[in-house]
């Protein structure tokens, strides 16, 4: 399981207007749709997003890249969190699991931004 937060949606929301934090949301989805198969994706609500997939060893700077890349004269990134589905947990706990390892990703993005530059 994927989890992804769009990082900064809330300030490019309130800087640019509601009808860019709209297409913010819309491109992101079209390109996670894209990336992963529109069966496999779901929006959580807000900025958050979920997606199913069996890769199992994704390169998240290429897709944080492709996922962001009509967002990015917007200050808007990403961060991902990802964890193993299995049979003997239930299926809030792989969530969960997912949230947390993204608030990892979230807090290293003060490093991929230098990193960027």
């Amino acid at each position: 399981v994927y989890y992804f937060d769009l990082d900064n949606f809330k300030f490019a929301n309130d800087k640019y207007g509601h009808q860019c934090g709209d297409l913010i949301l819309t491109s992101f989805a079209k390109r996670l749709s894209a990336k992963f198969k529109q069966h496999n994706c779901f929006r959580l609500g807000g900025d958050e997003f979920i997606a199913f997939c069996n890769d199992d060893s994704p390169n998240l700077n290429e897709l944080r890249e492709y996922l962001t890349a009509d967002m990015r004269e917007f200050q808007v990134s990403v961060s991902i969190g990802i964890a193993p589905i299995c049979a003997e947990q239930d299926p809030d706990t792989i969530l969960h699991n997912a949230d947390q390892n993204m608030y990892v990703d979230k807090s290293h993005k003060a490093d991929r931004s230098k990193a960027s530059f």
